[in-house]
């Protein structure tokens, strides 16, 4: 075979068909400043604090660029898509002070760099997903997910309060997080996982079919299961706590001197 030939096989394997590969571009104006962001359509954002506002569209189709709205209301960005879309696009945003993002209806939010603000929310709802790549900082952390949903905070999450809500077939998963207070409830067969948790106070709920993984540390737990639901503790080491299980659930702890109930078809271990 001719070595021009096999070298441009090479290239095309190299080179995966991806954005950065081959697209055309555009920039975004926004007239004015916000601190919420969301996302909706058939579209992913990539999100970097920085201290210059900078966005910028890049699609496989040239055609797309102008499917893509940007809409600012009551302090609030959205970053939507119209009509049929022809292939995949991404908007780079770099901004500073935004503290409230949001992912619906097929989208994907990625949060670039460490995110730090007094409350930082996370939402996600409709086959949407937001990814923290470095981590959450701030007083409060609030994550929902719903509705086939996900969020994903690769790093770790730092702050005084942490409170997680995961419901109908959506997951949050953090890789670390460090907090006095951490309030994590799932519910219609949905997830919760983190491997690496220091809590002061932990308290966990769990129904219809949900699931918590957790391990590390903590100094009170307070565990509740229902309806199918479990929660997968036994790695995660505490002081002192109590843990109830009802329906068919189950929960597996390691509590120094655990206050244990279970009704029902439910039980709960201690392997402390």
């Amino acid at each position: 075979m001719n070595k021009s030939v096999i070298a441009a096989i090479a290239i095309m394997i190299a080179l995966p068909a991806t954005l950065s590969a081959r697209s055309f571009t555009r920039s975004l104006t926004v007239n004015g400043s916000f601190s919420s962001l969301k996302t909706d359509g058939n579209i992913e954002v990539e999100y970097t604090a920085a201290p210059q506002f900078s966005a910028v569209i890049k699609a496989e189709h040239k055609t797309d660029l102008d499917k893509v709205k940007a809409t600012l209301s009551g302090g609030r960005l959205t970053i939507t898509t119209t009509g049929k879309t022809e292939g995949d696009i991404k908007v780079e945003l770099s901004s500073l002070g935004v503290d409230t993002f949001e992912a619906t209806g097929n989208s994907g939010l990625e949060l670039e760099g460490n995110v730090s603000g007094k409350i930082i929310t996370l939402n996600t709802g409709g086959n949407a997903s937001i990814e923290a790549e470095n981590g959450l900082n701030a007083a409060t952390i609030n994550l929902t997910s719903t509705g086939n949903s996900h969020i994903k905070v690769d790093g770790s999450a730092l702050a005084t309060q942490i409170k997680a809500n995961t419901k109908l077939n959506s997951h949050v998963r953090i890789s670390s997080l460090e907090a006095d207070g951490v309030q994590i409830n799932t519910d219609g067969n949905s997830h919760f996982s983190c491997q690496n948790v220091n809590a002061t106070n932990l308290g966990v709920e769990t129904g219809d079919n949900s699931i918590v993984s957790l391990r590390g540390k903590a100094a009170l737990v307070d565990y509740s299961s229902n309806g199918n639901s479990s929660i997968k503790a036994g790695m995660l080491k505490a002081k002192g706590g109590k843990a109830s299980s009802g329906g068919n659930s189950h929960i597996t702890a390691a509590v120094r001197g655990l206050q244990q109930s279970s009704t029902g078809n439910s039980s709960v271990s201690n392997n402390y």
